[in-house]
């Protein structure tokens, strides 16, 4: 009895990983990978309205690219939302780019986990342009931009991102 509960949590567990994988590829988003400027997109914002990323040239800028049946992604975003309060008012804008394909299942998760940084998204999901031009293989994925608009540290969680977070921004803490 105890093995069989042993395999459903395991077999449970793994499910959920490749939930929020893509082509079923279980290597790590790769950490510190600087991969020049960082390309320009036009998405629409929760009121429909069009943001394009380079309006924010000039601000230090973590991409959170997301969806709202990640659980991972569930589990990361209290950790963003901890950058973006600790770290705003020292000039960092988080952009959550969401891969949900329903935009209400995407306004939901935002309510029910309290994103309140900005949010965009592309109901394309993995087929999005910008999803292949972020090399988004699975989520969630964490894109930091410098104010010249150049991609710094590229990883798959907040830790790997504070180090250099904080270094753009010449917080010491």
């Amino acid at each position: 009895m105890l093995l069989n509960s042993a395999k459903y949590i395991l077999l449970s567990l793994l499910l959920l990983f490749y939930s929020c994988a893509t082509n079923n590829d279980p290597t790590p988003a790769p950490p510190d990978t600087p991969a020049g400027v960082a390309p320009d997109f036009t998405l629409k914002t929760i009121d429909n309205q069009e943001f394009t990323l380079s309006q924010l040239k000039g601000k230090v800028v973590l991409l959170d690219f997301w969806a709202s049946w990640c659980g991972f992604c569930e589990a990361e975003n209290p950790y963003v939302m901890a950058a973006y309060d600790a770290y705003h008012d020292y000039g960092l804008e988080v952009v959550g780019v969401s891969i949900d394909k329903n935009p209400e299942s995407w306004k939901n998760g935002i309510a029910k986990q309290g994103l309140g940084f900005f949010h965009v998204i592309d109901t394309l999901a993995w087929d999005s342009q910008v999803v292949a031009d972020y090399k988004v293989k699975r989520i969630p994925h964490l894109v930091l931009i410098d104010r010249e608009g150049k991609i710094v540290a590229v990883a798959d969680n907040m830790v790997k991102l504070k180090l250099p977070l904080m270094e753009l921004l010449n917080v010491v803490k």
